[in-house]
């Protein structure tokens, strides 16, 4: 296959296989996804959705990923990494597909989605997180506040 190896010889990638990235993902159902191929998802959404024009793309995979959160506790943490690419490519997508859709449980769809190994949301350049917020005090401010960690407790901290 083509899509093959597109990275492993630090190959440029091209328009069309970029298509056929996107194409792939809008076929694929979340529903019927197995924690071990998220990581070739993963994949595929770092190859569709690091250009422009992607946005539908990235809108449609954080709505299925934000449904099948709302069926399961949790997805496992690979789908974390899936989840860093939407919120790296497209953030400001992502932070609105997230917080917009609460789970049946009560809570933003981001809180199923950690097990604690890799927070998406950090994916997200502070300044495009401070302008995400800006433009909604009142209902961001407090999903912030309740869903981002200000301060590390890592080996990271300062």
């Amino acid at each position: 296959m083509r899509l093959h190896g597109l990275r492993s010889n630090a190959q440029i990638i091209d328009a069309h296989a970029r298509a056929v990235c996107r194409e792939l993902l809008l076929q694929v159902d979340l529903t019927d996804v197995h924690n071990d191929d998220s990581y070739r998802l993963k994949g595929l959404a770092a190859v569709a959705l690091e250009v422009e024009g992607s946005e539908l793309v990235a809108r449609q995979l954080c709505q299925a990923l934000c449904a099948v959160l709302d069926k399961t506790w949790s997805l496992g943490w690979e789908w974390e990494r899936l989840a860093g690419v939407l919120f790296r490519t497209h953030p400001n997508v992502a932070l609105d597909a997230f917080i917009a859709t609460p789970t049946r449980r009560g809570h933003s769809a981001l809180v199923d989605l950690f097990v604690g190994r890799h927070d998406p949301v950090r994916e997200v350049p502070e300044q495009v997180l401070l302008e995400w917020v800006a433009s909604d005090h009142s209902q961001r401010d407090p999903w912030v506040a309740r869903h981002i960690d200000v301060v590390s407790s890592g080996s990271d901290a300062e």
